[in-house]
Formats: C-alpha cells, sequence, structure tokens
C-alpha cells in the first residue's frame, strides 16, 4: 500500500505531495511515533492511503462459496428476477474492478485523495 501511495503521489500533482508532506511535519512536531490522535489529525495522509487502496485493492479478487441457495438483485446484470445462486457456487469478487467503475466512482482512474472530502451519493 506504501508503495502505490507513493508511486502515485510522486508521478500526480506535486501540490498533492507537499501538501501530505507538510500536514505529517505540522501534526507530528519532531515526535518519534504518532499517536492515535496524530493519525486522526492527518487526514490528508489518510485519503492519500485509502484513494491508494481503492486503486489498487488487496487482495483485487475475493472468493466466496455459497453455504445457502439465496437469490442476488439484478443490480447491473440486467436480468429482471436477479440472479439465482446455488449452495455450493463459488462467487468472485473483483474488488479491482468494482474499485475502477466508471458506474460507482467519477473519474475511477484517476488518483484523487481529495474524493474521499467531497459529499458521495450512492447511486
Amino acid at each position: 500500500m506504501l508503495t502505490w501511495t507513493l508511486f502515485e503521489l510522486f508521478s500526480g500533482e506535486s501540490g498533492m505531495l507537499e501538501e501530505v508532506q507538510t500536514e505529517v511535519r505540522t501534526v507530528m512536531k519532531g515526535k518519534d511515533r504518532p499517536e492515535y490522535d496524530d493519525l486522526v489529525a492527518m487526514k490528508k495522509l489518510r485519503y492519500a492511503l485509502i484513494e491508494a487502496l481503492r486503486l489498487y485493492p488487496e487482495p483485487p479478487v475475493l472468493i466466496r462459496r455459497a453455504r445457502a441457495e439465496d437469490n442476488l438483485p439484478a443490480g447491473g446484470s440486467g436480468l429482471s428476477e436477479g440472479v439465482k445462486i446455488l449452495r455450493g457456487t463459488d462467487i468472485f469478487i473483483s474488488t479491482w474492478n468494482l474499485h475502477r467503475s466508471p458506474e460507482l466512482w467519477d473519474r475511477p482512474e484517476k488518483y484523487d485523495p481529495t474524493r474521499w472530502d467531497r459529499p458521495f451519493k450512492n447511486p
């Protein structure tokens, strides 16, 4: 996660990296280790980290097995009656695709930590 965060901060807008650095220096004020309240106060750093997790999720695919028969809502499948899941069916959930879906995210391919500071309305 740190590698991807640094990669995006260094390859993106230089102002964002400088803002995160300034925030860390200001909050830490020479401390060797952060306390919980320090981490809470570093909002820009948190947003930079969670935005990297959105773009580079770990793991990129989740695998689940249905323990009972169920019927999932249609969602974006276009199937009016939903999707029937039989007991024992393996379900693959691509967090990579979910986190980069234009149906769910504004400019999904762009690393934009400020998105977490904007109001969000679930489609």
